[in-house]
């Protein structure tokens, strides 16, 4: 139930269900995992979130999902060696795992390397081709190269990146189960764009930042 509570936008309930079922399954990490979801992507509430991942990974020492989203958490805490020690860990459990190399190519970017960035969302890009986000993201990273062409050939092999690309905003669908990506926006300080300014810059602009942070579900 806490899935279609949260898919409506009723987070809090959500995590209300969350707790319960973690006090009926202790042993389960599913519950940990979903709640820090929650409070990552939809509150912007990282502590919480963390102190949930923690709790996944104490249950579930294996869980990818919760190393590489636990390093995309900690990227946007302004913890970058947490972050990339976490998203390393993911890659060792699961070395072609898409969304793992698109979170690392994100902190790379994030952090002013746009050629470690485009190398890692290129292999990312290779592993899942249809992903039009990090397809976007790597012509991000082209573009602070100073490859607008580049950019440009990798942005038109996909309608879905060039619209969004184009686009002069959009609001994040709300996250439901299965979905595996979340569309970010991010000030110079490291906060979230309120989502009625969630502004898609065009080619010939300048981006810092990554517009896809890659949550695991």
């Amino acid at each position: 139930r806490g899935f279609a509570l949260r898919k409506i936008g009723r987070q809090h309930e959500s995590l209300q269900d969350y707790e319960k079922a973690s006090e009926l399954n202790p042993g389960s990490f599913k519950p940990h995992l979903n709640a820090a979801l929650i409070y990552a992507q939809d509150f912007g509430d990282y502590d919480h979130a963390l102190g949930e991942f923690d709790k996944v990974i104490a249950l579930n020492p294996t869980c990818v999902e919760a190393f590489s989203s636990r390093g995309l958490t900690r990227m946007l805490s302004e913890d970058p060696k947490g972050a990339e020690a976490d998203i390393e860990i993911a890659l060792s459990l699961s070395p072609n795992n898409p969304d793992a190399l698109c979170n690392l190519g994100n902190l790379y970017l994030k952090h002013g390397d746009p050629q470690k960035a485009a190398k890692t969302y290129k292999q990312a890009l290779d592993l899942n081709p249809h992903d039009y986000e990090i397809r976007v993201n790597l012509a991000i990273a082209l573009t602070q190269m100073g490859s607008e062409r580049a950019a440009e050939s990798v942005l038109h092999e996909d309608n879905k990146a060039m619209q969004l690309w184009k686009a002069k905003g959009r609001e994040p669908s709300q996250p439901h189960i299965g979905l595996k990506s979340y569309l970010w926006h991010f000030l110079t300080k490291g906060k979230k764009v309120p989502n009625n300014e969630r502004v898609q810059q065009k080619l010939s602009g300048k981006r810092t930042y990554p517009v896809k942070s890659n949550y695991l579900l």
